[in-house]
């Protein structure tokens, strides 16, 4: 997940930098500050707080289309790469 948000993220101004931990990722923001999230949901949330124009927001989100319909990236990354809105997985799948 966290090289999921770093590829989509990536070369946008006020990107943060997510790192996989054991239990969860950890966002560094731009300005140094970071965040440990557990979910996804939080993650992206945490995400979408790093970028402020809603021109940024918009190129964010084309990336992620762009990234979900790569067959390359298919799997649990690229179905829970979906900013506002984690797509939801079978019962059976836990994310933290």
């Amino acid at each position: 997940m966290a090289s999921t948000v770093n590829a989509v993220c990536s070369g946008l101004p006020g990107a943060p930098k997510v790192t996989a931990l054991k239990e969860g990722w950890m966002m560094s923001g731009p300005s140094g500050g970071s965040r440990q999230c557990q979910t996804v949901e939080e993650l992206w949330s945490a995400v979408l707080g790093c970028f402020t124009e809603a021109s940024v927001l918009d190129r964010l989100q084309r990336r992620r289309q762009a990234y979900v319909a790569d067959p390359a990236n298919a799997g649990l990354p690229a179905r829970a790469a979906q900013p506002g809105g984690v797509v939801p997985e079978p019962a059976a799948t836990i994310y933290s």
